[in-house]
């Protein structure tokens, strides 16, 4: 409980009582089956979020809200020298911005700030003022706006933005869990990416794309043995040796694939591996893992 650990010591205590105000998993559960959404509503009235709906608020709204004020009470309690690993976190939906705006740009239609979510690092006006004063070289994100703009002129795929966004920031989000330097955060975000790059290989098969565009560098299986697999039907991926640590986790998303030809099943597997993976380390007092939990 003392040195560099005792930082975490309040902070853990406070992260309680926010915890406490959260949504229980059983509720979550019970609002994946809401049969409408007057039925969902009538959920969220048993909970502190009743006053959101009161005012009349949407689902989109109460969430962007929300969002926020979680950040805000995480960085309230948070070490200081911490915030660097969350910044990285929440950098997603700058990154998800910056998507919307790429498109919209090379599709030359204009897009209002109410469209951009100011949960990010980056304030959705200051975000298009890179944009509106063309000063795309200054973008603050891994990746080439020129390179980016001659590739999409020639192919006039929207789905390269999506690519190369996502390889840029899981790219910078692995950068800075080095920088922290904890074994099992890293080894939490290498899975997470081996498993959306078998995502990447199942939909490109079916759609006879190369996965090539699209895989995520970092993971543990390199990118060399992953190209190997391209074309495979899910069925033989899941037999290969290289997948043969989440067998257990994708075969049921993989047969409900193969009958009903929807992914919904297998992309919910891999996000409950997320949270079950990090649930384990909530009572991982002193430490920034709880932190990590309840967060992502």
């Amino acid at each position: 409980m003392f040195g560099k650990a005792s930082k975490y010591a309040f902070a853990n205590a406070v992260l309680a009582v926010i915890e406490g105000k959260m949504l229980t998993q059983a509720q979550v559960d019970q609002m994946y089956v809401a049969g409408s959404l007057k039925e969902l509503v009538r959920m969220f009235s048993d909970t502190i979020y009743a006053q959101y709906f009161e005012d009349g608020a949407d689902i989109a709204e109460i969430a962007e809200k929300e969002s926020i004020r979680a950040k805000l009470e995480l960085y309230e309690i948070l070490p200081p020298d911490d915030h660097f690993v969350f910044d990285m976190y929440y950098k997603r939906y700058d990154y998800n911005n910056l998507k919307i705006l790429l498109k919209s740009h090379f599709l030359n239609k204009p897009v209002n700030a109410s469209e951009l979510s100011a949960v990010g690092c980056i304030s959705p006006q200051e975000l298009m003022a890179y944009f509106e004063e063309e000063r795309f070289d200054d973008l603050p994100f891994l990746f080439s706006f020129s390179e980016l703009e001659a590739e999409f002129q020639k192919s006039k795929e929207m789905r390269l933005v999506d690519s190369v966004l996502d390889r840029a920031y899981y790219r910078e989000f692995l950068d800075v869990i080095y920088r922290k330097n904890d074994d099992f955060l890293v080894d939490y975000l290498r899975q997470q990416i081996d498993l959306k790059n078998f995502l990447v290989l199942v939909r490109c098969s079916r759609t006879n794309l190369n996965p090539e565009n699209y895989f995520l560098d970092g993971g543990y299986i390199d990118l060399y043995t992953l190209a190997g697999y391209a074309g495979e039907p899910p069925d033989s991926l899941l037999t290969a040796p290289d997948f043969a640590g989440y067998r257990l986790l994708l075969r049921h998303g993989v047969e409900a694939l193969e009958k009903k030809g929807s992914f919904s099943e297998l992309e919910t597997t891999i996000k409950n591996h997320a949270i079950l993976h990090l649930r384990d380390v909530r009572d991982f007092y002193f430490t920034i893992k709880p932190f990590v939990a309840v967060s992502y």
